[in-house]
């Protein structure tokens, strides 16, 4: 059996994202320093992505009994709605494809 590892290269700081369904966050991993991406026009977030290329957040949200996809930069700025859909279903999990630029 082999041992490999994997080690993010680049002096980015490690951090995570999340929703607390009002508002968008995240936290620097390496200093533990608490962040707000966005608190307007969040519903109802569920699943969050992040696309390090872009530095674009995305998350799942319902507004107006319909669910859509929204992302804004880290910064909450320039937010855009996408794929609104009639019905209150959420997408829970999200995630950007590195190779082939898509999100699922």
């Amino acid at each position: 059996m082999v041992e490999t590892t994997c080690k993010a290269m680049g002096n980015d700081s490690a951090l995570l994202l999340f929703s607390s369904q009002s508002q968008i966050q995240g936290i620097y991993l390496d200093s533990n320093e608490p962040f707000n991406i966005t608190t307007k026009r969040v519903n109802n977030a569920i699943g969050v992505a992040y696309d390090r290329l872009t530095d674009r957040v995305y998350w799942s949200d319902t507004a107006l009994h319909q669910e859509a996809i929204v992302s804004s930069r880290m910064d909450g700025t320039e937010l855009r709605w996408f794929l609104k859909t009639g019905n209150r279903s959420m997408a829970e999990s999200m995630v950007i494809d590195y190779v082939a630029r898509n999100l699922y």
